[in-house]
């Protein structure tokens, strides 16, 4: 047996203010054209620093997750290797060392 069909609901008349519609359109047209300018800013910084990567703010998060991690890492890296140094050079030879590639000795003291 087939279904009844069910009767179309009666239209209703919306009662919209015409002035906060404009307003409301209007502040959506500025946002778009912000997000636009946004997205074409952050564009142009990829181009000039030769970024290829995704420019989505999820993807970007990641990336610097990585990086950070990396440089960490980096950092823990050259710890070890400063400490062998100072171990291996004469005394006295670590800070002429240390300053010829470029370190602070406070820093690599630490």
């Amino acid at each position: 047996m087939a279904r009844k069909p069910r009767p179309m609901p009666e239209p209703v008349d919306a009662n919209i203010d015409e002035a906060v519609f404009g307003r409301t359109t209007q502040s959506l047209n500025e946002l778009s054209l912000m997000n636009a300018q946004a997205s074409e800013n952050a564009q142009a910084i990829a181009k000039e620093l030769g970024y290829e990567g995704s420019l989505s703010v999820g993807a970007l998060e990641d990336e610097i997750r990585f990086y950070q991690r990396r440089t960490v890492e980096a950092v823990l890296e050259l710890g070890k290797r400063l400490l062998i140094l100072k171990e291996l050079t004469p005394h006295g030879e670590f800070t002429e060392r240390v300053a010829g590639l470029g370190i602070n000795q406070n820093l690599a003291r630490k």
